[in-house]
Formats: C-alpha cells, structure tokens, sequence
C-alpha cells in the first residue's frame, strides 16, 4: 500500500472523481463522476502494483478477465456502439483501466477518448445511484448465469 496513491488511501482524492461500484474478481470497480462518455468506470488493482509487467501470469490473467467482464456488463447496461479500453499509467503508479463505452453519435466516436473531458458531465446523487444499482444488478445477473466468477461482490 501506499498512502500517496489515490488507489491505496480510497480518501478524498478518489472520491473527488469516482465512487465504489463493486468489486469484480476482487478488483474494485469505480463509476467516473464526470459521465461526457455514459457509463465509463475504472477498474483498479487489488494491491499497489505500477505496471502489468509487474503482475505474476494469474494474476494479470484475472485482472484482463475482470476487464472483460466489466466491458460484458456495461455493454448489457448502456448498449453502447463500442467499449473502448485504456491504460496510461504514465503518472498514476497504481495499475488500473479505464472502461469506456462509446456511442456513435456521442463525444470522440472514431477517436480516442479523452481523459478528463471539459466542461465535465456531472449527475444528480440519485442518477449516480442509478447507475451504479444498474451495473451493480448486470453483474449479479451475470453472475448467477456463470458469466462471472463467484468472488465479485458489491462494496
């Protein structure tokens, strides 16, 4: 752990920009505040690990396979035109991923997304709430089918 990591401290910092979903395979997964692209989230690493060359095989097996997962899930939710996929670790030490669905008369379609678009969308507390309940629901659904393994859990 580290207590300068954002990932780590789950303080202030964090909770600025993001709020708790659930965890999926054990790694927690997290609903950007700022919706320009609808329902993007982040998925983080368990532990304080800077780069995928740094997880052991199973390990990074199960983070890409939680990926996924997230990526099935928010395609369920928000029937997006695509799901794009980023990782920029170049400032943040703590491995995470960001989960962007994309529509195609929506923001960057054909391009790639931009991290911290400005103006933010920002939502009510209840449409957050929403949001989340909904992902949170998809992915006990998916669960249930065998979709996802047993060990995802809501915050």
């Amino acid at each position: 752990m580290d207590k300068n990591c954002m990932y780590c401290d789950k303080g202030e910092q964090l909770n600025s920009v993001m709020l708790p979903v659930c965890e999926i395979e054990g790694f927690p997964l997290y609903l950007m505040k700022n919706q320009t692209y609808r329902g993007r989230v982040v998925l983080a690493c368990d532990g304080h690990i800077g780069k995928i060359a740094d997880m052991d095989e199973e390990k990074s097996g199960k983070f890409f396979h939680a990926v996924y997962q997230t990526a099935s899930i928010l395609t369920e939710v928000f029937h997006p035109g695509q799901v794009n996929i980023g990782m920029y670790a170049d400032k943040m030490s703590h491995l995470h991923c960001h989960i962007t669905p994309k529509y195609p008369d929506g923001p960057d379609w054909g391009g790639i997304f931009i991290m911290d678009p400005q103006p933010p969308e920002l939502l009510s507390g209840e449409e957050y709430e929403d949001m989340i309940r909904m992902i949170k629901n998809e992915a006990e659904k998916q669960e249930k089918a065998g979709k996802i393994r047993g060990d995802s859990r809501c915050l």
